[in-house]
């Protein structure tokens, strides 16, 4: 029951040959394809080692941020350079010319999921940024100083928000679902953030405003069918 509401193909495909197969046990066999899932589980431990790689090395501030400067300057270029070859269809990754997925923006990448996954990893430290700037501008001082900080605070929040905007277009470039409905959930969380702060105002409204421009640029782009079939699709196998 539980592999049924994880995987439904899964489940399914199980379903469908259990007849054929030798009775083991009353589960039947633990795996349709051994060698596949001994693949699986040997990446998920090297994933895993990585990761507690990454939390070992990376124990000062400064080192975290330092990968959130590499996180956002790599989210930037993908979202650049995979929205600049969709709109301009090329769509082509540097030399090779794409076969797959040329209907939509995917960078660097072939699967539009790998794409967007590099855009939600920088995506995080985009948001953080903005409200950095929203922090260091709130809380500058009204001396020849204070305004300075003001100014580059001004200036380094119009850059964050330029990156937000290319991320955000290029994802919804992509159509790809789990990355448009995880996208969602990290604005949701930043809006909420920003309301504790109350910093809802006129910059809320403007980030708004810009949401709502991308979303319908990328209906223009890829037209309302499409986007509402794909939105559809998330909505049945939320179901």
């Amino acid at each position: 029951s539980w592999i049924e509401a994880l995987a439904a193909p899964t489940a399914g495909a199980r379903q469908a040959v259990s007849p054929f197969l030798p009775r083991q046990s009353l589960t039947g066999p633990l795996s349709l394809s051994p060698a596949d899932t001994l693949d699986a589980v040997l990446r998920l431990v090297a994933y895993l080692c990585i990761g507690w790689t990454a939390a070992t090395a990376l124990r000062e501030q400064r080192h975290l941020r330092q990968l959130a400067i590499v996180l956002v300057i790599c989210g930037v270029f993908q979202a650049v350079y995979g929205s600049a070859e969709f709109l301009s269809g090329h769509q082509h990754i540097f030399a090779y010319q794409k076969e797959h997925y040329t209907d939509v923006a995917t960078g660097t990448f072939i699967n539009r999921n790998h794409f967007t996954h590099l855009l939600v990893l920088g995506l995080g430290p985009v948001l953080l940024g903005v409200l950095g700037a929203f922090h260091s501008e709130t809380g500058s001082r009204c001396d020849k100083g204070g305004r300075r900080q003001l100014r580059d605070g001004r200036w380094s929040e119009t850059l964050w928000r330029v990156a937000l905007g290319l991320i955000l277009c290029a994802g919804l470039m992509s159509l790809s679902r789990g990355g448009m409905i995880v996208m969602a959930l990290a604005l949701v969380v930043f809006m909420a953030h920003a309301h504790r702060a109350r910093r809802l105002g006129r910059r809320l409204l403007a980030g708004g405003l810009a949401v709502a421009v991308v979303v319908v640029a990328a209906l223009s782009i890829h037209g309302y069918d499409r986007v509402a079939h794909r939105l559809d699709d998330v909505r049945s196998a939320s179901l």
